[in-house]
């Protein structure tokens, strides 16, 4: 750190975000690929009546698409051009920390979308709710995966610790 506040690498902070996301990822599509093993195996006993079944497999379908959509939103802002007069018009701009937790938290809620979905799956064993989890989980992070553009104009928060 020097005196003049923390430098942020645009290029580290890209790595390490594509990073997130590839493991955010890949737990998702693993715990989607073991999904039906585990209900072939440790649910076989459970009975849910007709209607429970119908309310978590419609209630599923709806948070994973309204998280994954909420999520894409959070990292459409995050992309958003910044306009060259933004700090003068009182608009703040985004400095790289607020891009990344952004990011991040698009990523969150795309996969908790996602991991209900899939634990509903399991439960309930109608496979379309395991169909639309992983599909929106990947929509959700190819559309909002971090670019290197993002980070190239972004001002440094002089007031954010940084640890490397």
């Amino acid at each position: 750190m020097n005196s003049n506040g923390p430098m942020v690498d645009p290029a580290i902070a890209v790595r390490n975000l594509r990073l997130v996301f590839s493991s955010i990822l890949m737990g998702v599509l693993v715990f989607a690929a073991v999904a039906p093993f585990i209900r072939s195996r440790a649910v076989a006993g459970l009975v849910l009546s007709r209607r429970l079944a119908v309310i978590l497999v419609i209630g599923s379908m709806a948070l994973t698409i309204v998280l994954s959509v909420v999520g894409y939103m959070i990292a459409h802002k995050a992309s958003r051009p910044q306009s060259s007069t933004a700090g003068m018009q009182g608009e703040p701009s985004q400095t790289s920390q607020a891009i990344t937790a952004r990011l991040i938290a698009s990523a969150a809620l795309t996969e908790a979308g996602a991991m209900a979905g899939i634990v509903v799956y399991i439960l309930v064993g109608f496979l379309p709710v395991l169909a639309v989890a992983v599909l929106a989980a990947v929509l959700g992070i190819a559309l909002s995966f971090p670019r290197a553009s993002l980070f190239a104009a972004a001002p440094v928060d002089k007031n954010a610790v940084t640890f490397r």
